[in-house]
Formats: C-alpha cells, structure tokens, sequence
C-alpha cells in the first residue's frame, strides 16, 4: 500500500453515506447551502475532532487558512462593502469552492481529492450552481410560499363558510316568518286545496 509521500492510507469517516448524503445532511441541521469545504472537513474528521490523515488535516488547514485570508482581503477592501455602511460582502458559494479546490490536491486523474461522490458536482474545477430554482435555500423559500398560499386559501375557505352559514341562517329565518304569517298560510292552504280539487 502506497503511503502517499508520507501521509498514509487515506480514511475518511462517511462509511456508508455517499458526500451528496453528508452535504444533504449539514443543509438540513444548518437550513443554508453547504460549501463542499465544510463537507470534506465534516467526512474527515473523527468524533473527537481529529483528522482521520494527516493529508486531510494539511489540506482542511489550507482551507480554512485560505478563507480566513480572503475574508481579511474583503474586510480590508472598501470597495467590496456589502451595504455601502458597515460590513464587507460574504464570500459566495462559488468562492468557497475555488478556495477549497485551490486548497486541495488532484489525484493522478486530474481529480479532486477527497470529494467523493461530489466531484461530479464540479466541472472544470468550479462547482456546478443549479439554477436557482433547485438550490436547497431556493426550495426552501418555494415552500415557504407553497405554506403561505395553502393558509391564506384555507383562510379564504373558512369566510366562505362562514359566509354561507350567515345566509342559510338569514333564509331560515325568512322563512320560518314566512311559515307563521297568517298570509303565507292562506296561500298555502289554497293552493293544497285548489290542487285537490282538480
């Protein structure tokens, strides 16, 4: 077994979850897309916050290092203030994602390494963006606003009910005023009996 210029065999800790469940999970736990960084970093880290390699620690190390650089480049920038007040912009998707793939080193095969099954998440080096109508946070607004129609619909049902009951109510009583009016009875009483003796 190689020993990778001295970093060992390499171990991850996804056991049987593919990176694609991994990254599906952390989006859950945190309700916000997943950098692939934070996935590599989470299938490689033992329970007692250890690298399984050393290879994975130089390469997350790298990572964060990288990060922290980048965001000290936006903080410092004035151009790249996110309000034009206060604070610099966030680093995009798309930026974590060129930090960890110029943090990280290729196999023989040109391949990231490390990423598992999220390397068919990237081309040419970059992570593939879904359109925006399939990204976890855009779904999540989706049904957000799927939950918002389906109780404003259920709203609008119940004033219609209530709408509907307020009208039976309004002819039962017309009619049972109807009933007792000494008129209405005589009208009845003729037609019932005018109709019997046809």
């Amino acid at each position: 077994m190689s020993d990778r210029n001295g970093f060992g065999p390499h171990v991850h800790l996804s056991r049987p979850k593919s990176y694609r469940q991994i990254q599906d999970k952390i989006e859950e736990e945190l309700g916000r897309e997943v950098r692939i960084g934070e996935v590599f970093i989470k299938a490689n880290t033992k329970p007692d916050g250890t690298y399984v390699d050393r290879k994975a620690e130089k390469i997350a190390e790298t990572y964060e290092k990288n990060v922290q650089e980048r965001l000290s480049q936006l903080e410092e920038d004035p151009s790249v203030v996110s309000d034009g007040y206060s604070r610099p912009r966030e680093l995009t998707t798309k930026e974590y994602t060129e930090i960890f793939l110029q943090s990280n080193e290729k196999d023989s095969r040109g391949k990231p390494y490390g990423v598992g099954s999220l390397h068919d998440c990237l081309v040419n080096g970059k992570q593939k963006q879904a359109g925006d109508s399939s990204t976890f946070v855009a779904m999540q607004e989706r049904l957000k606003e799927a939950q918002r129609m389906i109780e404003e619909q259920a709203a609008h049902m119940l004033r219609h009910d209530a709408e509907i009951a307020q009208q039976s109510n309004l002819l039962l009583g017309r009619m049972t005023r109807l009933s007792s009016s000494t008129w209405w009875s005589s009208f009845c009483g003729n037609v019932i009996h005018g109709s019997n003796s046809s």
